[in-house]
């Protein structure tokens, strides 16, 4: 482990190989798990303490991460699912990859303890946390190819899989927003597309959900209405957990 990360993280050496274990991955390239882990926030401090720490943020790898997951999630789908059509598809899809779901399973895997992170960045945002484990899957998939990507995606997933369509698929993330919306604010959410990355052929798409100009919540997906559908899911999941929070 270069002593350039420890002096950010002195615990890290411990913390990968949790992370690994949890992960039931072993990287063979330790760097690519380095950068998987490291947030932009923490390239400045780093540079004040060597202007040639070699090291690049995960932004390239969540990048790459991101839509390995959506073709691995994808044909885990279809083969459970051979008999169900693309719409129902795309909606289990959304309801097993949100920020919602890849933060918990960031803390399964104990994720935010082993995240180089810049000064005032702990606790890590949801964002970052589901941003580096689509980082992680980058750069297993960058070093193992698509088999092993798709066996640490079926590790990470394992439990949410062995769910049956119907828990999974209890409802259409964007219906439901707009209902409760209408029921409770007499108004329909609108989606906002807050970036756009990528080349024509492999974009990706941030997409924010709003309602009396508050953002209720934000996703990414390879498409405009993929990302829509999330960022509604994560909008519903925080309502709920806000809920959760106010009751006596």
């Amino acid at each position: 482990m270069p002593s350039i990360l420890l002096k950010l993280n002195p615990q890290l050496d411990k913390q990968l190989s949790v992370l690994q274990k949890k992960l039931a991955y072993q990287f063979l390239d330790s760097t690519l798990l380095q950068n998987a882990i490291l947030h932009r926030s923490a390239l400045g401090p780093l540079n004040q303490l060597d202007s040639h720490h070699g090291h690049e943020d995960n932004d390239r790898l969540e990048f790459l991460g991101d839509a390995v997951l959506d073709v691995v999630m994808c044909d885990l789908l279809m083969q459970k699912y051979p008999d169900h059509k693309v719409g129902d598809l795309s909606k289990l899809r959304a309801s097993l990859v949100n920020e919602a779901i890849l933060c918990e399973l960031a803390s399964q895997i104990q994720l935010e303890k082993a995240l180089v992170l810049g000064p005032g960045e702990r606790p890590a945002k949801p964002s970052i946390l589901a941003d580096a484990i689509e980082a992680i899957i980058g750069a297993v998939y960058r070093e193992g190819g698509l088999n092993a990507a798709s066996t640490v995606v079926k590790t990470l997933f394992a439990s949410h899989l062995a769910k049956t369509d119907g828990e999974l698929l209890h409802h259409d993330a964007k219906t439901d927003l707009q209902e409760w919306s209408q029921r409770i604010y007499g108004k329909t959410p609108s989606y906002q597309t807050l970036t756009a990355e990528g080349p024509d052929h492999a974009r990706t798409f941030e997409v924010g959900v709003f309602l009396n100009d508050e953002m209720l919540g934000s996703a990414k997906g390879s498409s405009k209405k993929s990302a829509e559908q999330r960022a509604a899911l994560a909008a519903l999941t925080a309502r709920d957990q806000k809920s959760l929070r106010n009751q006596p």
